[in-house]
């Protein structure tokens, strides 16, 4: 009987969603052996000509939905890779600064490298080994765009799967490269990966990835998300015949990343060359079989030929290396993403020289803009304390000198009056003087309204994505019925911020009728309606700037 004790035992999914292929690996590790306890790989493109090709994304997600149901595990929690040619990594170096400085800084730097606007980057980094003596940090930095993983994640939620991390390619292979001990520390590596018509280059020194290049075979230009790459040069269908155009252009690409790793890094040469992936499709040209020839023992005819390009001794590496697996079932050797899917499962179970979690990096990046939302809204609180309390204030001497002027005529006025002095017109006139005072009365001293009162209520019920950012108070005098009464003008200034677009002025208008249900604070108020609304940009937050109009009379201006 196989007894299964949970506890003993630490699962990893790894999820690849490429172009034209999803794969996912499940490895199991029990002590310092880890296994390979499940692997589906499913096309997204079947080879059924008749399917519509058009809605991608349609096709995706139906792939993935396939993919999980084959597997038949728990993926709610899996590490992921970005698509191809999606993120940037850059080395460099930066003055000694604090932490809290660090990843601005870092950002600010990244500006440079990255071909759009910088608000909308999610940057990731990783400091090098620190040597108190150097006066210099390195930095490795990696960059894509806040779009690329919104995308992904959308994907992702689609099927109900919530990523545990979210990497690139480049550093799943790595993280393989290490477990399976294929990297020489000794000096620097070059890794050359062949996968999906492209070509991952990658030089590191001591574990570190100093250079890393994505490059598309098909079309020959970097930061192109390639989905539909296709055997094309220049936006011409290749033949079988020109693959050693491709092949020459591979040549070259790695000879420029070797002269910037030499002359702008000042690295050291190349001790060794990794190939992996598609290194099979080129065995059969002229070139690549006769550099096999010269090494008769050599398994792969590809590596001969690099080896006598370059001059280095190059190195094919099984993916499976230290890692076992089923014998009972085909070994999925051929699939060119292996090592990504398997470098991805390796994520928890090993330890790497080099992490860079980008969805770590886009969470805490978007804590920051909560965090800085905080401390706009609490500046602006505190600018509105300030300006109620001295409205009070004003407010305050005001309804002091007419209660002032009350107590003094009701001082000074006599107790006692003899009616017969008075002529009728007389006693309709001081009827109506009576009336007078004693409306003022009312309006000024029994039904006067508060306005502090009032702004006390508004944190009360102000929801959240609603902010204040100032107010105005107005007075107006009015007759009414021969006396003389103040109309009284309260206007809201603020912002609104949804992170969904479209919700600001069902928000403004939810705030208007909190206020409204609030007795305390529409007492004495006749109308609050909504006055001016205009999108206005917040820093980097797209908010909408609103007014709310609180007046005393119908009417309202």
């Amino acid at each position: 009987m196989d007894l299964k004790i949970p506890f003993l035992f630490r699962n990893s999914v790894g999820l690849y969603i490429g172009p034209k292929t999803i794969q996912i690996a499940q490895l199991r590790a029990a002590g310092k052996k880890i296994q390979l306890v499940n692997f589906v790989h499913v096309d997204i493109y079947e080879e059924d000509h008749t399917v519509d090709t058009s809605n991608k994304d349609e096709l995706v997600i139906a792939a993935l939905r396939k993919a999980v149901f084959k597997a038949k595990i728990d993926i709610r929690h899996v590490n992921t890779i970005l698509m191809p040619g999606m993120v940037l990594l850059r080395y460099f170096q930066m003055p000694r600064i604090s932490n809290e400085e660090m990843e601005e800084a870092v950002r600010f730097e990244a500006r440079k490298y990255i071909p759009f606007r910088l608000e909308e980057a999610v940057t990731g980094f990783y400091i090098l080994k620190d040597d108190p003596e150097e006066r210099k940090l390195g930095i490795l930095s990696l960059v894509t765009k806040e779009e690329s993983i919104k995308n992904h994640l959308i994907t992702l939620n689609k099927v109900n799967i919530n990523p545990s991390s979210i990497e690139t390619a480049s550093f799943a292979v790595l993280r393989l490269l290490e477990y399976a001990q294929e990297i020489d520390r000794q000096g620097s590596n070059l890794v050359i990966y062949l996968y999906a018509q492209r070509v991952n280059i990658i030089i590191l020194k001591n574990g570190v990835p100093y250079f890393v290049r994505d490059i598309s075979l098909a079309k020959k230009e970097e930061w192109v998300d390639d989905e539909t790459a296709q055997f094309v040069m220049d936006g011409e269908v290749v033949s079988a015949d020109s693959r050693f155009t491709i092949l020459r252009n591979i040549l070259s690409e790695v000879r420029i990343s070797l002269e910037y790793y030499k002359k702008e890094l000042g690295k050291e040469d190349i001790a060794k060359v990794i190939l992996l992936g598609e290194i099979d499709d080129y065995d059969d040209l002229k070139e690549v079989k006769d550099a096999a020839k010269d090494e008769p023992d050599n398994e792969w005819p590809l590596a001969a030929f690099l080896k006598k390009s370059f001059n280095i001794p190059v190195d094919t590496i099984d993916p499976l290396k230290k890692i076992l697996s089923p014998k009972a079932k085909p070994l999925p050797y051929t699939f060119s993403m292996l090592p990504v899917s398997i470098g991805a499962a390796l994520k928890g179970l090993t330890k790497s020289t080099v992490e860079i979690d980008l969805f770590k990096a886009r969470k805490r990046a978007s804590l920051k803009t909560k965090v800085l939302i905080n401390k706009l809204v609490l500046i602006e609180a505190t600018a509105l304390i300030i300006s109620f309390s001295l409205l009070f204030s004003l407010f305050s001497i005001f309804v002091n000198r007419e209660k002032n002027l009350l107590e003094k005529e009701k001082i000074n006025r006599p107790k006692f009056v003899d009616l017969n002095h008075f002529s009728d017109a007389d006693l309709t006139r001081g009827e109506g003087e009576i009336d007078k005072r004693l409306k003022i009365y009312n309006y000024y001293i029994k039904d006067r309204l508060y306005l502090t009162e009032k702004l006390n209520h508004i944190p009360k019920v102000i929801p959240e994505g609603i902010w204040l950012s100032g107010f105005n108070f107005a007075v107006t005098q009015t007759d009414r019925q021969r006396v003389t009464m103040e109309d009284f003008i309260l206007e809201l200034v603020g912002r609104v911020y949804s992170k969904q677009k479209g919700l600001e002025v069902e928000m403004v208008n939810d705030f208007i009728e909190s206020l409204k249900a609030d007795d305390k604070f529409f007492q004495g108020f006749k109308v609050i309606k909504t006055g001016s609304v205009t999108r206005e940009n917040f820093k980097t937050l797209p908010t909408m700037t609103f007014a709310i109009k609180c007046t005393s009379q119908l009417q309202a201006e």
